[in-house]
């Protein structure tokens, strides 16, 4: 099923790929038209948690851990709730994390994201005041 995850090409929509586990990056990058990479994951430190988050602008989190966490220093522990903590999207089912992938292959053409800048407000957004007339 993970290599399905994996299958509609998530780097031509613009989406980069972050793991902590060298079996979990070596996995990932033997599936073609994929590529992830290994960062520095502190289980401690929330600060520097927060600082790696930002600085791999991490804004989604699917985290599918075999086991539930041993203890709150296991680093899939560490990923679910620190993306709760921070606010971020999370995603810890496998069938449901499915579903994400095949709903981005079918309305996230390839380059859906090129031309996107941040803070910039899309021409499809509307105000409020479009759909509610004043009083």
């Amino acid at each position: 099923m993970l290599r399905y995850l994996f299958s509609y090409e998530p780097t031509k929509v613009g989406f980069k790929l972050y793991c902590s586990n060298a079996e979990v990056e070596t996995f990932l990058n033997e599936i073609p038209h994929v590529s992830a990479k290994r960062i520095w994951f502190p289980v401690k430190d929330k600060r520097k948690l927060r600082e790696v988050f930002d600085e791999y602008e991490i804004q989604f989190v699917i985290n599918l851990a075999k086991f539930r966490g041993a203890s709150t220093l296991d680093e899939d522990y560490v990923a679910r709730r620190n993306a709760v903590d921070f606010g971020l999207p999370l995603i810890n089912e496998a069938r449901c994390a499915l579903l994400f992938c095949e709903a981005l292959e079918h309305k996230m053409p390839k380059g859906a994201l090129d031309g996107y800048e941040e803070g910039r407000i899309p021409s499809e957004v509307r105000t409020w005041r479009s759909f509610v007339p004043d009083s």
